[in-house]
C-alpha cells in the first residue's frame, strides 16, 4: 500500500507515527510522511518519502507563541492560527498524495482536512490518538475538561453536550466554509465525534493506562505505547562523565516545543538545592536556562530518554504523553508540571497509578519540595514504578499491533488483500 502519515506538532506527537511507519515499511509498504520541515532529516533517514507542510520558521513561530502553551487559550489558538489558514492548501497537498491503493493515518490536528480527502476520494483513513484525554467521555471525564467527576452521569453528559456546542461555535464556521468550497455537507459535534474516522481510530496507549470507555470513539484499537528510538545517538562524553560522577540526577524538561520555561528551570535550580540532589536540564532552547548553573546541574540541548532516564532518580516534566511513556518504561517517579493540552490528564493518571504526582504551580517551592521528596523516598512509589515498568512492552510490539490494524483496513478496503 501507499500509506500516508500526516501529522503536526512536537517530537512527542511525531515519534509514535515514525514507529508505526517503520513497522509498516518493514512489511513492504511505501511510506509518505507529510509534516513540517523540522522533521525532514529523521523522516529521510528512516527511508520514507517526505512531503513538507510548513517551514522551520513557521514551526518556531508557533512554538514561540505563548498562547500555544496557555491552558485557556492553546486549543483555540492552534485552531485559528495553525489549522484554519492551511485547511485548503494542506487538503490539496494531501489529496495529491492519493494514488493507487492509498491509506491515510492522521493526527487530530490534521483531521479536518484529512477527513475531507477521505469523503471526497473514498480513501481509507485511520485517526491516530496519542493520549486518552482527547475523548470527550462522560463515563470517565479526563482531567482538564470542565466536567467534575463527582457529578451524576446525566449531569456530566449534559455538560459535555454544552462543551460540544461551544466548540462548534468556534470551529464550525471556518470548517464548514472550507467544506462548502469542496462541495461537502456541513458538520457538527466536530471535536467529540467528527475528528474520528468512521473506519477506525488507533489509540497509541495501553488499556492499563486508561481503561476504555463506552463513550469513546467507535472502532477503537488500543495498541500500547509505540516507543520510538531511531538508534542514531552520538556519544555525549560530558553527560557520561556527569552521570558517572555522582548519584543519579533528577531530570527536568518542559518539552521539545516549549520556549517559555524560564521560570520552570529557575525554580528547578532552587528545588534541587533544597532536596540536595543533582540535576540534568534538557531544553532545545538555551535561552530558557539560567545563565550560571551550579556544578551539580548539567544542561544539555538533547539526550535520548531511553538511555538517560534508567540512570536517573526521577523526572520532572510538562506531562506530554511521549515523555510520560518513556519515564514509565524507565521505572522512575514523575512530577508533572502541566501547561496545556493532555498534560493535566496525564499527570492525574500518573497520580492514580501511584508512580507520579502533578503540581500546577511549580513556583510554590515548599509544595514542590514536598512532592518531589515524597516521590524520591516513598517505597510505595518505587513499587508502583516497578510494577508499571513491567507492563510496558517494547515499542515495536505496540507498533506491530497498530500495523496489523492498518493492514486489516487495507484488506477490507482493497478487495481482501494487503497491497504491497
Amino acid at each position: 500500500m501507499n500509506i500516508v502519515l500526516v501529522n503536526d506538532g512536537t517530537s512527542g506527537d511525531m515519534h509514535p507515527f515514525f514507529a508505526v511507519g517503520r513497522e509498516l515499511a518493514q512489511r513492504g509498504h511505501h511510506i509518505v510522511v507529510c509534516t513540517n520541515d523540522v522533521y525532514r532529516a529523521p523522516v529521510e533517514r528512516l527511508g520514507f518519502r517526505f512531503v513538507s507542510t510548513g517551514t522551520e520558521q513557521e514551526y518556531e513561530a508557533n512554538t514561540s507563541n505563548p498562547d500555544m502553551w496557555s491552558s485557556s487559550k492553546a486549543r483555540v489558538t492552534a485552531w485559528k492560527e495553525i489549522v484554519v489558514p492551511r485547511l485548503r492548501p494542506l487538503h490539496d497537498l494531501l489529496d495529491g498524495q492519493v494514488q493507487g491503493d492509498t491509506l491515510i493515518l492522521c493526527g487530530l490536528l490534521t483531521a479536518a482536512f484529512a477527513r475531507a480527502v477521505q469523503e471526497r476520494r473514498g480513501v481509507p483513513l485511520l485517526t491516530v490518538v496519542l493520549s486518552p484525554q482527547v475523548f470527550f467521555s462522560a463515563r470517565s471525564p479526563a482531567k482538564g475538561l470542565p466536567v467534575p467527576p463527582w457529578l451524576p452521569y446525566p449531569a456530566r453528559a449534559a455538560l459535555l453536550r454544552g462543551l460540544d456546542f461551544a466548540i462548534d461555535s468556534v470551529m464550525a464556521p471556518d470548517l464548514n466554509r472550507f467544506r462548502a468550497e469542496l462541495g461537502l455537507s456541513p458538520v457538527s459535534r466536530i471535536r467529540s465525534r467528527r475528528v474520528f474516522s468512521p473506519q477506525g481510530t488507533l489509540g497509541l496507549f495501553p488499556e492499563w493506562y486508561a481503561q476504555r470507555q463506552s463513550d469513546w470513539a467507535e472502532k477503537l484499537s488500543l495498541t500500547g505505547f509505540p516507543l520510538f528510538d531511531e538508534g542514531r545517538h552520538t556519544a555525549d562524553p560530558l553527560l557520561e562523565q556527569f552521570l558517572a560522577a555522582g548519584t543519579p540526577p533528577v531530570v527536568f524538561t518542559a518539552g521539545t516545543g516549549m520556549r517559555h520555561a524560564h521560570a520552570f528551570f529557575a525554580a528547578a535550580v532552587e528545588l534541587l538545592r533544597r532536596v540536595g540532589r543533582r540535576g540534568v536540564f534538557l531544553s532545545k532552547s538555551a535561552q530558557q536556562i539560567p545563565a550560571a548553573l551550579p556544578a551539580e546541574i548539567l544542561y544539555r540541548e538533547y539526550a535520548p530518554m531511553n538511555s538517560l532516564l534508567p540512570r536517573s532518580a526521577a523526572l520532572v516534566h510538562h506531562g506530554g504523553i511521549g515523555t510520560t511513556a518513556e519515564a514509565l518504561a524507565a521505572g522512575i517517579p514523575q512530577l508533572v508540571v502541566p501547561y496545556a493540552y493532555d498534560q493535566f490528564d496525564n499527570g492525574e493518571r500518573l497520580r492514580r497509578l501511584g508512580c507520579g504526582d502533578s503540581l500546577k504551580d511549580f513556583g510554590q517551592l515548599p509544595a514542590a519540595e514536598l512532592a518531589l521528596a515524597r516521590l524520591l523516598e516513598n517505597d510505595g512509589v518505587r513499587q508502583a514504578c516497578r510494577r508499571y515498568q513491567g507492563l510496558i512492552e517494547p515499542g515495536r510490539i505496540a507498533a506491530a499491533r497498530a500495523a496489523d490494524v492498518v493492514e486489516q483496513l487495507g484488506r477490507d478496503s482493497f478487495g481482501g488483500r494487503t497491497p504491497q
